[in-house]
């Protein structure tokens, strides 16, 4: 009779596909921004995540336009806003057709104490590297098939 051996091997989960990132780096670009829309923030999220994304972003802003949108595959980030505004460190404002997050009275403790861990630096610092996207940028985007 065979016998299955099931061997644990170890898996790599890189730290910028993981929730707390997320959530911690979700709070330091609506601090950077101060008022954000949601497709932004999510623009936003996916260039932190890699050196590779972020290089990207500086292109399609040199270039005035977006070739491509790999962030539309990723997962939707509104469970995690619906979680920071629940806990009050986000809300929405809402005008005319648009929504924004902005911070909550929560937010600052928050903030205090993510900013000043290795992660959150480092997050700081490439939002820094990326600048701020504009809205045109991102209603401007250009498939090439």
């Amino acid at each position: 009779m065979i016998q299955r051996v099931y061997t644990p091997r170890a898996s790599v989960v890189l730290s910028t596909s993981t929730m707390q990132f997320k959530l911690v780096a979700i709070m330091l670009i609506v601090q950077y921004y101060k008022k954000i829309s949601i497709p932004k923030l999510q623009v936003c999220l996916w260039g932190v995540q890699l050196d590779e994304n972020l290089q990207m972003i500086q292109v399609w802003k040199k270039d005035k336009r977006i070739s491509n949108a790999p962030w539309i595959a990723d997962e939707d980030i509104t469970p995690l806003v619906m979680q920071c505004v629940s806990n009050h460190l986000l809300k929405l404002e809402t005008k005319k057709d648009k929504v924004n997050v902005v911070l909550d009275v929560n937010a600052n403790n928050f903030i205090s104490e993510i900013s000043n861990i290795e992660i959150g630096q480092e997050i700081n610092d490439d939002l820094q590297q990326m600048g701020k996207l504009s809205d045109t940028l991102l209603k401007n985007i250009e498939f090439d098939f």
